[in-house]
């Protein structure tokens, strides 16, 4: 079986994985950045050698633990880790003296915190790394912060602010170019599905949709490009057999959120179509709604005609041995719970092997067609006509009084009407050449056993055992005759 495609779950799996990659390049860029310190600046250039040589060390172990659990699959847990033990850093840094070319990087740390893990979590990194530089500008201002510590080496702020500014602008081609891929990825994923894609966000706007879906719903452009859902809804709604079911559905999974759903929809033109539905979440909080749409027309077809070949005959197109066998024992099981009676009928044509062995077995089954309509004109919707096999058929009656002679006497009206409708001639048309092409009539009556239930405690196969004896008992009398089931006889 082929697996339905959730384009979201998809596409949140792709920004996960565009994450991951975003952040090798990012901790790749801040471990060369360590090496750099503790290869050049902490020999050549940081007046305090062996504390920046420490520091530098720290830091890389620090990046590469983050790293790796960026990689493991937690690429936000990481990112907010080195986030919070950056900005211990950067407020050492600030106390050492180096405001203004921090900024640099801590304008790198904000925004990748902006774009891995949220746009909130970027903003309140930012605010409080300014919080702690106003800090420091106003312990400097009533003298209670160190002295600034590079102050007097122009060098070391040469090279310290040229690395952060590099470590901001360096990865933003990259940045934006992912962004690009992201943008042009989700697009084509959802214009390559086979299903109409419909999303909507919480105040009710449509954030994007696919041709697919406007192709299904056969949605003008002028009415999408509003982009106002309520619109939307009226639209569709109208083409729907059961309208009110689908907005229920709609403003039931708009009431609750967090709900998924899936059901089937079926058109006034007699399409039909699986509705989907999935919350769309950004960092944990629904943020919208996904519709997905699949016309499964063709699928229903089949399933259905599948169904009428398991169950049906092919011929007649009435119920096979196998449904008759389920009906009756349903049917008994209903009598015994009411106390009402019912009655099955077992019909044989009595001249039926003349006319194949004449005309053959095409003509037979026109005969065995135009039988199978007779008998159903006969009965109740309620009843059951099945064909039981060649020219034998079954008759099921149910629901009938709880007095057994009031039944008999309908059992016995029905069974006549059968017999009598069943001896009439019948005209068949003839394709034969040899008989000029002229309509066949013949004459064809009937032998029908009956058996009643519930009675007794007995099995359904015994059922129809006893209806075959009784039709058996009606040719033994002539055929074209009625007979019931007589136990005593039958002993």
């Amino acid at each position: 079986m082929l697996h339905r495609l959730n384009p979201v779950s998809y596409l949140e799996k792709t920004a996960q994985s565009s994450s991951i990659r975003l952040l090798d390049r990012f901790y790749g860029l801040f471990f060369f950045l360590c090496v750099i310190v503790l290869t050049i600046g902490a020999p050549f250039v940081f007046f305090r050698k062996a504390a920046s040589a420490v520091i530098a060390v720290l830091m890389m172990v620090a990046v590469f633990a983050c790293w790796q659990i960026s990689r493991r699959g937690q690429p936000q847990k990481s990112l907010i880790l080195f986030a919070a033990g950056m900005w211990l850093v950067l407020m050492g840094v600030i106390v050492g003296g180096l405001p203004v070319i921090t900024a640099a990087t801590a304008m790198a740390v904000a925004v990748m915190l902006a774009v891995v893990v949220h746009l909130r979590a970027g903003v309140f990194f930012g605010i409080a790394y300014l919080v702690g530089w106003l800090v420091y500008i106003g312990l400097q201002v009533v003298h209670l912060a160190p002295a600034p510590y590079f102050t007097g080496a122009p060098l070391t702020g040469w090279f310290i602010g040229a690395v952060a500014f590099w470590l901001v602008l360096l990865p933003a081609p990259g940045l934006v170019q992912d962004l690009r891929k992201a943008a042009s990825l989700q697009r084509a994923v959802i214009e390559a599905t086979a299903d109409g894609i419909l999303v909507v966000n919480n105040q009710g706007h449509v954030a994007t949709h696919n041709q697919r879906f406007a192709d299904l719903w056969r949605i003008p452009p002028e009415l999408l490009n509003t982009g106002n859902d309520r619109d939307l809804l009226d639209f569709v709604a109208q083409q729907l057999v059961d309208p009110d079911q689908f907005l229920q559905k709609v403003q039931e999974l708009y009431a609750h959120p967090d709900l998924t759903s899936r059901d089937t929809l079926v058109f006034k033109d007699g399409r039909t179509f699986d509705r989907y539905s999935h919350p769309q979440r950004l960092d944990g909080q629904v943020v919208g709604r996904v519709w997905s749409f699949r016309d499964v027309t063709e699928r229903e077809k089949a399933q259905a005609e599948i169904h009428r070949l398991a169950f049906h005959d092919a011929l007649t197109l009435l119920p096979n041995r196998r449904l008759l066998h389920d009906r009756l024992e349903q049917t008994m099981a209903a009598c015994r719970r009411s106390g009402q009676n019912g009655a099955l009928m077992f019909l044989d044509l009595d001249n039926f092997k003349a006319l194949n062995d004449v005309y053959g077995h095409g003509m037979g089954d026109l005969l065995l067609v135009e039988v199978a309509q007779r008998i159903s004109g006969c009965v109740r919707q309620v009843d059951t006509v099945a064909r039981f096999g060649g020219d034998e058929f079954v008759v099921m009656l149910g629901n009938l009084d709880a007095d057994m002679d009031a039944a008999h006497g309908h059992i016995s009206r029905v069974a006549e009407k059968i017999r009598q409708a069943l001896a009439q001639p019948y005209l068949l048309p003839n394709a034969q050449e040899v008989a000029g092409n002229t309509p066949v009539q013949h004459s064809c009556t009937a032998s029908i056993g009956i058996a009643t239930f519930p009675g007794e405690q007995v099995t359904a196969d015994e059922i129809l055992k006893r209806a075959d004896i009784a039709m058996y008992r009606a040719k033994d009398a002539g055929s074209n005759a009625v007979s019931f089931y007589d136990a005593a006889a039958a002993a």
